[in-house]
């Protein structure tokens, strides 16, 4: 009987022994595992980075292709503009930087009068004051327009295209889908679509972030066009807005 009872001690001493000698041997394998229950965190926090970067670059007409309305003054009329700083930023200029050129000019053209065609307007032509307008607002990297000057103006912030800059202002959910002729409001898209509009010139800068558009990535790229004569005026949209 004790030998059988010294037997069964025996046992469980090994037993024990074995079990501390796997742990205590095997460092990289408990390592390994709790790097994979790590990277399903990690994973996860990326994609909700991503989907972040892309929930803001997809809602155009709250923030990045659409904006709040700032009123000015303009002779009787109220005039609206449709609103879609760092020292490190980078500036792409139409057409003189070599990167951005004259095809980006022509893209700028074509979308706007793409839009434009549909609803009667006729086509806009390129001017480089406006250009000029249009920088002084996206160097700034402020979310915010130019206060106080004769011409219309269209910001954005996020897009990383022309053609996805100029779909939005028209496109968003609060664009030409929200337009009513019996109680017109002023918005991006009436401002691309604006009958009496002649001229138009754009800018995009780079900018490490924007301020008061509230987007995770950096850097952003900022956006605006200026508009001549201005849309957008209060007791004129009748004659200058024509959908179906």
């Amino acid at each position: 009987m004790m030998i059988f009872l010294l037997a069964q001690v025996v046992l469980c001493l090994l037993a024990i022994w074995s079990s501390e000698a796997g742990l205590l041997s095997s460092p990289t394998r408990n390592t390994k595992l709790s790097n994979r229950q790590l990277s399903p965190l990690r994973q996860k926090r990326a994609i909700l980075h991503h989907s972040a970067y892309s929930r803001n670059r997809d809602l155009p007409s709250d923030w990045l292709k659409s904006s709040r309305v700032v009123p000015t003054e303009t002779d009787d009329s109220t005039q609206h503009k449709s609103k879609s700083r760092s020292p490190d930023q980078t500036s792409y200029h139409y057409p003189k930087n070599t990167s951005m050129g004259s095809s980006d000019i022509q893209t700028w053209l074509d979308q706007h009068n793409a839009y434009r065609a549909r609803y009667g307007a006729e086509e806009l032509t390129w001017s480089e004051s406006l250009v000029e307008t249009a920088k002084r607002v996206t160097d700034s990297c402020v979310f915010e327009h130019t206060q106080n000057d004769q011409y219309g103006e269209n910001i954005a912030a996020g897009q990383t295209s022309i053609k996805e800059v100029v779909a939005g202002w028209v496109g968003g959910p609060n664009e030409k889908s929200a337009y009513d002729p019996q109680n017109p409001t002023p918005s991006h898209f009436t401002q691309v679509v604006w009958l009496s509009t002649k001229e138009v010139g754009c800018y995009m800068t780079t900018c490490d972030h924007v301020s008061q558009a509230d987007l995770p990535q950096s850097p952003v790229q900022f956006w605006a066009c200026d508009y001549n004569p201005p849309g957008n005026v209060m007791g004129e949209f009748a004659s200058n807005v024509k959908v179906d």
